[in-house]
């Protein structure tokens, strides 16, 4: 192997090395955070570094990329890997290039690869799980290893000021409270693990849930008024089968964050689904970043036709 591809082989080992580190211990609704409108989730970014370098691979062997969704982000990476190491072999192996230098190769396809890793680090920050630093001249990047199993780096003599507490075991601390994006991400962390005492954490003691006019008698839509009220809407879900609640976008202004929300759930007693697409959240905090006020905006018609089995 050249001196020249050597380098490649060692860029995609820290290319691989860099991967790893922006998605390790993340939890599993990651991969389908959504940080804006027309912003690539983490799973649909890193399906386009398996196309970036499904080209790149095509320059030695022919083969044009076809890189389908995959169901998860743990899938889309193991096949992100699966391309990285098939590069490695061509390098390996001297395969002839047949279009480009490796030159080219490097400060295109591959640069923006490495790139997209950076954005996956970015986008655990502004999910709430942000990736501890690292001096990356010391990391421990192996040429001869492009999978998955990446060694992690030893954290002991870290600063870290953004590092998780026990007070908020997924959100970063800002001078000791979380952001308002920071709470509403817990809550449905907290939602998705069944752990509603979790959200009650983060609720004001007089909260008003479900605030505004009521114009059904679906039980899961009614107002509630105090937190000791709340847990009577998580009891009325568990006539609810839900198959998906997928926030994607998440905006904050002020005292309130808005979120958009796809849910498909099934009612149990009648067999009928609730098929949503952008539902709304609306979160309104107090003073002391609490929730005080708390809605949904749905489609009220086509949860109590599921609920009456209309």
């Amino acid at each position: 192997m050249t001196e020249t591809r050597a380098i490649l082989r060692h860029f995609l080992a820290t290319l691989a090395y860099r991967t790893q580190k922006a998605v390790r211990g993340a939890p599993d609704s990651f991969g389908a955070f959504q940080a804006g409108q027309l912003v690539r989730t983490p799973a649909e970014l890193v399906r386009h570094m398996t196309t970036v370098l499904g080209y790149t691979r095509a320059c030695f062997d022919g083969r044009l990329p076809h890189v389908e969704p995959l169901p998860d982000l743990a899938a889309e990476v193991a096949r992100l890997h699966e391309t990285i190491e098939d590069l490695g072999r061509h390098l390996t192996a001297g395969t002839e290039l047949k279009r480009y230098t490796e030159e080219q190769l490097l400060q295109g396809p591959l640069s923006d690869a490495m790139t997209h890793a950076g954005q996956l680090a970015m986008l655990r920050r502004l999910a709430g799980f942000p990736v501890p630093p690292e001096s990356f001249v010391d990391s421990a990047v192996d040429p001869a290893n492009l999978g998955p199993q990446q060694p992690e780096a030893d954290l002991a003599a870290v600063q870290w000021p953004e590092a998780p507490t026990a007070d908020s075991p997924s959100g970063s601390q800002r001078g000791g409270h979380l952001s308002q994006v920071e709470v509403v991400q817990q809550i449905y962390q907290a939602f998705g693990r069944g752990d509603v005492p979790a959200i009650l954490e983060h609720l004001a003691e007089n909260v008003e849930w479900e605030y505004g006019v009521n114009s059904t008698n679906v039980p899961w839509l009614q107002p509630r008024r105090g937190r000791a009220q709340v847990p009577e809407f998580f009891q009325a879900l568990t006539a609810v089968d839900i198959q998906k609640f997928q926030p994607k976008t998440l905006l904050e202004a002020g005292n309130v964050v808005v979120v958009l929300i796809d849910l498909e759930a099934t009612v149990r007693n009648t067999g009928r689904r609730v098929v949503e697409e952008d539902e709304v959240h609306i979160w309104y905090f107090d003073a002391g970043g609490k929730v005080d006020r708390f809605r949904h905006q749905v489609d009220s018609h086509q949860h109590w036709t599921a609920y009456a089995g209309r």
